[in-house]
């Protein structure tokens, strides 16, 4: 897989071995970049270019810009409803399927028994599938007392898991991550096969598992 950027001539490999951090020191390239990317993210047209075997992929469906970290929301509602469409599928499948339709039942029933008394005509919608009651349990991915690596591994799991393998451009996640801290996020992507380009407006410490490209002010890429 590559990533080509023809406003300064940037294009590289990325490799399985190291994470890429991509440190662009002019304001206004760090600038059209991100934009780039978040527009293709959003289904518009760009410049930056991933590419798989020579094939330009869409950005809209095989990449995620993360600019916000702290906080870190693991649980974004896309991500939450695709997890709540894989357990609705397991709620029908043979093993769950009589449990599941007994629930629905128990639930629908209980609700008659407490609105009988009621002085005013009362109406019920009974829903057709789990969903509402997952949401009334507040189902989603754990992510109390996690380490901000820890979320980070997590939502990049939960995403190739339920959204499909993608290119993870994080936007100066250095800022907020010790070198020591960094170091070990970088081994863990690795060993999980994740793709990852860290996108930074300033160089840092360059760290074991990561490759440091430089695009300096006068738009030279070091």
């Amino acid at each position: 897989m590559t990533i080509a950027y023809t406003d300064v001539n940037l294009y590289c490999e990325l490799e399985e071995s190291v994470v890429l951090n991509l440190v662009i020191e002019n304001q206004q390239v760090f600038s059209d970049l991100i934009s780039d990317i978040y527009g293709q993210c959003s289904g518009d047209s760009g410049k930056l270019i991933l590419s798989d075997n020579n094939e330009p992929l869409e950005l809209r469906k095989r990449a995620e810009l993360l600019t916000q970290i702290i906080p870190f929301e693991i649980n974004q509602r896309d991500l939450v409803n695709k997890l709540y469409a894989e357990i609705k599928n397991v709620s029908i499948n043979e093993r769950f399927y009589q449990h599941t339709q007994k629930l629905m039942a128990d639930i629908a029933l209980y609700i008659y028994m407490i609105t009988e008394s009621s002085d005013n005509e009362i109406e019920i919608d009974v829903p057709q599938d789990i969903s509402g009651i997952l949401k009334a349990f507040g189902v989603r991915f754990y992510d109390k007392e996690m380490e901000l690596s820890e979320k980070i591994i997590e939502y990049m799991t939960a995403v190739n898991k339920f959204k499909g393998e993608r290119v993870f451009f994080f936007v100066n996640l250095r800022s907020y991550l010790t070198d020591r801290q960094t170091e070990l996020l970088y081994k863990d992507i690795l060993l999980r096969k994740l793709k990852v380009i860290c996108i930074e407006n300033t160089d840092h410490t360059h760290l074991e598992y990561s490759k440091t490209l430089i695009i300096d002010k006068d738009m030279c890429v070091i």
